[in-house]
C-alpha cells in the first residue's frame, strides 16, 4: 500500500527516479523499524479474513514535548476522501493524551494539502537529499490545544 501511495506522487511532480528511490526506503524490515516504539495507526476496512488497508500513520513522541508525524500514507484508491485527515486527527488525539504541546511533519508535496486542511502551517520548504536524489519537502507545524 505504501509503495502504491508513493507512486501516486507522480501526480504532484515527482520524477520516476525520485519515486523509485523513495519506494526503496520501504522494505518490510525498514518499515518495522520506523514504527517500532511509536504510536502507529492503520486505517482499514473489512474483516480479519479480508482486510484492505486504507492508510497508515505514526507519531514519534519527543522529549521536548514536540511530536512528529513520521509516516502518513493513504492508498491511492482512497485518497481525497478524508482518510489522511482522519489519521492526522487520531495522531493529534494521541499527542494530546501524551501531553505533547505541538506536532511537526516533514511533508512530501503529496501530503502538504492534508496537513494544511488539518491546521498545520508551513514552517519551511527545503530540498531533501536521499540516496543522492533530491526531493522538495516541507516542514509543517501545529500547536496543540488551541
Amino acid at each position: 500500500m505504501i509503495c502504491s501511495a508513493i507512486e501516486s506522487a507522480k501526480t504532484v511532480g515527482y520524477t520516476s527516479d525520485q519515486i523509485e528511490t523513495w519506494k526503496s526506503s520501504f522494505t518490510p524490515n525498514i518499515f518495522a523499524s520506523l514504527v517500532e516504539n511509536t504510536f502507529a495507526l492503520v486505517a482499514h476496512i473489512g474483516s480479519f479474513a479480508r482486510i484492505e488497508i486504507l492508510g497508515v500513520a505514526n507519531l514519534i513522541s519527543g522529549e521536548d514535548k514536540i511530536g512528529e508525524v513520521d509516516l502518513l500514507y493513504v492508498s491511492p484508491s482512497f485518497q481525497r476522501q478524508g482518510i489522511g485527515q482522519g489519521l492526522i486527527r487520531a495522531i493529534e488525539t494521541e499527542a494530546t493524551r501524551q501531553h505533547l504541546l505541538s506536532l511537526r511533519a516533514d511533508a512530501s508535496l503529496l501530503a502538504v494539502g492534508s496537513f494544511q486542511k488539518s491546521g498545520f502551517t508551513v514552517e519551511t520548504e527545503y530540498t531533501k537529499v536521499h540516496h543522492n536524489v533530491e526531493f522538495r519537502n516541507t516542514w509543517m507545524y501545529k500547536t496543540l490545544g488551541s
